[in-house]
């Protein structure tokens, strides 16, 4: 993946099953804090989709530089027919840049309520993305309509939609958290003896 070096955890950017780690960091917070290790855990999901997109290409702009937008978060993208006169349209997998970008620009939280919200009852997601913003690299959801130079119109289908919404936001120990109540704490309470306390749930 052509993101920053240590971007992700080895496991999750593995092709394949993920490595076995003797201890993740999630393990040990849920060791210090009382947590069950070997209760339910965040099931990973490939972030793989079959991918739909289509931007509008104005009398103003070029369509070379329409395309470099949308490879700019789908670098897999492969360009074809089947629009409408002046629309680019086309297809992609490959989850993993735009996944890569919602984590390094600190929008993880933002990016799953939007996903969320836009999962189809058909198992689709649906969602708009500024166009200019995706020229620079960057994700910013928009409202239909609602950019003057348009936007690019992004159709995700998956068999567990709401699986691989959570794999696009994922950090290590939240998922689980939000997915099985398991609390876990930032930092711990030390007791007078100068050891952790444990707290309850």
């Amino acid at each position: 993946m052509g993101g920053p070096k240590g971007e992700f955890d080895a496991d999750f950017v593995t092709p394949g099953s993920p490595r076995a780690k003797r201890k993740t960091r999630h393990a040990k917070k849920m060791e210090r804090f009382g947590g069950d290790v070997g209760g339910p855990r965040f099931e990973h999901v490939a972030l793989r989709a079959a991918v739909t997109l289509r931007a509008h290409v104005f009398p103003t702009e070029e369509r070379a530089r329409v395309e470099a937008a949308v490879r700019a978060l789908f670098p897999d993208v492969e360009f074809g027919g089947g629009g409408s006169d002046g629309e680019l349209v086309g297809r992609a997998e490959r989850l993993e840049r735009i996944a890569e970008v919602i984590r390094s620009s600190r929008i993880r939280d933002t990016a799953r309520e939007v996903l969320r919200d836009a999962v189809r009852p058909e198992g689709v997601i649906r969602v708009e993305l500024n166009k200019q913003a995706a020229a620079a690299g960057h994700v910013n959801f928009a409202l239909p309509g609602g950019e003057v130079l348009g936007t690019l119109a992004v159709e995700l289908r998956a068999d567990r939609p709401e699986a691989l919404v959570e794999e696009l936001t994922w950090i290590e120990g939240e998922s689980d958290e939000r997915l099985f109540g398991m609390k876990i704490r930032a930092a711990a309470r030390r007791s007078p003896r100068g050891g952790p306390r444990r707290h309850g749930r």
